[in-house]
């Protein structure tokens, strides 16, 4: 069960490997997936959430691998699909047994990206935690949502340059991928 890529021709959804990732095929999906489904008034994608997502890690004091995984916690979208947390709820509600080979293709996929970053494969609270607030934050300006429990300095990592277009995005994904692998 492989979906084809730009780079390595190949990527086995059951049994991934990190041989099978190509950070550049990487960079350049993840900026061109839109969150949210692609209903936001903008492009926004999911490279430029990740880079956000980093950032606040930084500034919460957050290590290298947490902001390693906070880059990289969404790079395995590029083969799965950005599943909206909605969608996930209505899987879950509908059936449990479709829920969990849904979860255990992504965990797999994430898994063989976290291998291959070179960082702690299970997600920590921290980028969890922030990774939520940021969303709920990004439902907040991209939707028109009201969700006004977010950290301040996660609203600061969003009142600059919001919406970056694919190729922006990508580059700055990227760049702080050898940033932080430099920094190891």
């Amino acid at each position: 069960m492989s979906i084809a890529t730009t780079a390595s021709g190949k990527f086995d959804l059951l049994n991934p490997s990190p041989k099978d990732i190509d950070w550049l095929v990487v960079a350049s999906g993840l900026g061109k997936i839109c969150r949210f489904a692609g209903n936001t008034m903008h492009h926004y994608s999911v490279a430029e959430h990740s880079v956000r997502l980093a950032d606040v890690i930084a500034k919460a004091g957050g290590d290298r691998d947490e902001q390693l995984q906070a880059l990289v916690h969404d790079a395995h979208e590029i083969y799965c699909g950005d599943i909206t947390r909605p969608m996930r709820q209505a899987i879950l509600v509908l059936s449990l047994d479709a829920w969990k080979v849904v979860m255990d293709i992504e965990r797999r996929c994430q898994n063989a990206v976290f291998q291959k970053a070179k960082c702690h494969q299970t997600l920590g609270y921290r980028v969890n935690t922030f990774d939520t607030m940021l969303g709920d934050a990004e439902a907040t300006l991209l939707l028109g949502c009201d969700r006004p429990d977010v950290s301040q300095f996660v609203w600061d990592c969003l009142d600059e340059d919001l919406c970056w277009d694919d190729v922006k995005a990508s580059e700055r994904w990227l760049g702080r991928l050898i940033a932080l692998q430099n920094a190891a």
